[in-house]
């Protein structure tokens, strides 16, 4: 659960730092560009040769990962055209590509469901990106006061566009479901299991070998993270947490002494859940995570790809099942 709330502190503090009065409409709209050559389609709607290459370049490295881990290499001059067991990079990429778009669109369908990022496309944001970043410049030379760079990169800003817009999308969904506390309470009690238990406090045996001699210390961790003995605890603490059983033991591992460790789980307490009135704000979110997840999927599935082929000719390459 520590780890539920932390990601929705984490979402809102990047984004009070991002909520500038330059990520706003104050200024003067920058005039749209004139797009380029259309290499696909997505239900219809033009991807162009500018969003795809910035798309590419986000997952360029997932490819070149993928490859690695799976096959080992990278360093050949052929890479991207190289067959690695029926695999080539430069088709994976392009499939990779075309979901990427698939998810954006329908995730960009759920959103204007509800009002949000109505008419925006890629040629919208390139153009609302320059007008930011012309924005930070100006506001500097003035001797005014920005957070963070100022000049933007696009993977940077387009992020923060596309999460601001999903939390006002969710709070848009937790307005319009008009929910009594007796529903939210209903719905908490449906994911509490996997979402708001607390961690367990554990009791273990720390077995650590200095010098030829092996000692032992117990150690109670709290589901704070707290402890009982003051000892050097971090990766103790990391490793305590991956016994589930009592009884069990982690793998030898180093402290920061060097000295050779292992661990026994000897107690695991229970602490239960969170309670309702503490993580309802959390409740509302997920719920409206749900909603969206299970829009964007449903849209997705109904997605149709249309792909110009290297001649500049329109083929209907796939669907949604065939990719």
């Amino acid at each position: 659960m520590r780890d539920v709330i932390k990601y929705f502190q984490l979402r809102s503090i990047l984004l009070v730092i991002f909520s500038l009065p330059f990520f706003n409409n104050q200024a003067t709209a920058a005039a749209v560009d004139e797009p380029g050559n259309i290499v696909a389609r997505i239900n219809g709607e033009p991807i162009y040769e500018e969003e795809y290459e910035f798309i590419k370049q986000g997952l360029r490295s997932d490819c070149i990962t993928y490859f690695v881990n799976k096959y080992g290499t990278y360093d050949r001059t052929d890479f991207w055209e190289h067959s690695f067991k029926g695999e080539i990079p430069r088709l994976w990429l392009k499939e990779k590509i075309l979901e990427k778009c698939k998810d954006q669109k329908a995730r960009l369908s759920v959103m204007n469901q509800y009002g949000i990022l109505i008419g925006f496309n890629y040629e919208v944001f390139t153009a609302k990106w320059r007008q930011e970043n012309i924005a930070r410049e100006s506001e500097v030379k003035k001797g005014g006061l920005v957070y963070g760079t100022i000049d933007f990169d696009q993977q940077t800003y387009y992020s923060y566009i596309i999460s601001k817009s999903i939390l006002d999308t969710e709070r848009e969904i937790v307005r319009r479901s008009n929910f009594s506390e007796k529903q939210w309470s209903e719905y908490y009690e449906t994911i509490k299991t996997k979402k708001f238990r607390k961690l367990p406090s554990k009791e273990i045996v720390l077995y650590r070998r200095s010098n030829g001699m092996t000692d032992s210390l117990n150690v109670k961790f709290e589901a704070s993270g707290s402890k009982t003995d003051e000892l050097e605890w971090g990766e103790i603490y990391s490793r305590a947490l991956s016994l589930n059983k009592v009884g069990q033991f982690s793998d030898r591992f180093c402290d920061v002494n060097r000295n050779d460790c292992i661990i026994k789980c000897i107690s695991i307490t229970d602490n239960g859940f969170f309670p309702y009135q503490e993580v309802i704000d959390n409740v509302k979110m997920l719920y409206a995570e749900e909603i969206i997840h299970n829009l964007s999927k449903r849209m997705k599935e109904q997605c149709t790809v249309e792909v110009y082929d290297e001649n500049d000719k329109l083929n209907l390459v796939s669907t949604h099942k065939q990719l």
